[in-house]
């Protein structure tokens, strides 16, 4: 990773400018997140997390200001009226969008694959290009 340039985020932070932070957690079913990434960093600044797991914004929520996850693939098959009809273990209630919980919101991509079974029903896909304004 080092060659080209990959900085290894895995349960550590980085200052990005100012008083703005980016913490990166491992994943909550594959690996072990450990939130101490989060306690040198100075008490007032912005938090940025990304992680793979939503389940894991329940643990952080109160540490971050925004967050970024997947892993749900939107729930693959999203009935109308009703929305995911299956979720993936690690999943919780975050399936797809915007989540606002505490101090902190977290979007949660669809992505472009899927998960076990190679179907899509109700739940495009997605690239997500969100802007930061700070």
């Amino acid at each position: 990773m080092k060659k080209t340039n990959i900085v290894d985020l895995t349960n550590k932070n980085i200052h990005i400018k100012d008083d703005l932070w980016l913490v990166g957690l491992d994943d909550e079913l594959a690996g072990s997140p450990d939130t101490e990434a989060y306690e040198k960093i100075p008490e007032k600044s912005k938090i940025l997390s990304i992680f793979h797991s939503p389940i894991l914004f329940e643990s952080i929520k109160n540490k971050t200001d925004l967050a970024f996850a997947g892993h749900s693939h939107g729930g693959q098959v999203r009935l109308p009226y009703i929305g995911s009809s299956w979720t993936p273990e690690g999943t919780g209630k975050y399936d797809s969008g915007w989540f606002k919980e505490a101090r902190a919101k977290m979007y949660v991509s669809r992505g472009l694959g899927n998960s076990i079974l190679p179907i899509r029903f109700n739940c495009r896909p997605e690239i997500a290009f969100i802007r930061i304004h700070y």
